[in-house]
């Protein structure tokens, strides 16, 4: 009888809406073997599912990391901008000079590249092989790279082309692109387009196209 007034009591709680309490303090106030090993695998589920994401969480982590590593391009490569190493040529190869004259590509087989005797200025000069043609390019060691167009102001680089000792060819318009000069490590080079006119005869000019040249000078 007892049992049964007891039993009336925990269903009128109830109904009178007093909250149930979670099922781990059930658990833990029904104390049987049946309810312990329930507990022991809800904690071991929950350790489970919480390492879990943290796996997921360092992966994510590594990946990301790994792709920004593998999307970041390698400085200096192919002459570039001269970052790690590269020399800055953007392409073109060390100690020499080419360029198209009225069409005819000449490369010339010896450069040199000195410092004029004010201590001011680097010539670079490309020699064929007999002396003549001969394209020199003289650079003010005080200027900054920059792209010069003709005609230019005093300083900047200037172009002297020779077919012979008496015919001299200077530039009258065009484009000099200046990509590097280094005083340290005594490096200059760059490209440059131009039309290039006679001294001697205004009716005669050459078109220059494709000039280039990578220097190093003592």
């Amino acid at each position: 009888m007892h049992s049964i007034k007891q039993s009336k009591s925990i269903l009128l709680s109830t109904e009178n809406n007093i909250p149930h309490k979670p099922l781990i303090i059930e658990l833990l106030n029904q104390n049987t073997m049946k309810n312990k090993l329930l507990l022991l695998a809800f904690i071991s589920l929950g350790l489970i599912l919480v390492q879990s994401c943290e796996k997921d969480d360092d992966d994510n982590n590594n990946s990301t990391s790994s792709t920004n590593t593998n999307s970041t391009p390698a400085p200096g490569t192919g002459g570039g901008a001269g970052t790690g190493g590269g020399t800055g040529s953007g392409g073109i190869p060390q100690n020499s000079m080419k360029a198209t004259f009225d069409g005819v590509t000449t490369s010339f087989p010896t450069v040199t590249g000195t410092m004029s005797t004010t201590g001011s200025t680097i010539i670079i000069t490309g020699l064929s092989a007999n002396t003549y043609p001969q394209l020199t390019i003289s650079i003010a060691d005080s200027i900054m790279k920059d792209t010069f167009n003709y005609p230019i102001m005093p300083g900047e680089p200037y172009v002297l082309y020779n077919t012979d000792a008496n015919t001299s060819y200077y530039p009258e318009r065009g484009e000099f692109i200046l990509r590097t000069i280094d005083t340290t490590r005594k490096l200059v080079n760059g490209r440059f387009n131009i039309t290039l006119k006679n001294f001697n005869n205004p009716n005669d000019s050459i078109e220059l196209t494709d000039g280039q040249f990578n220097k190093f000078y003592n």
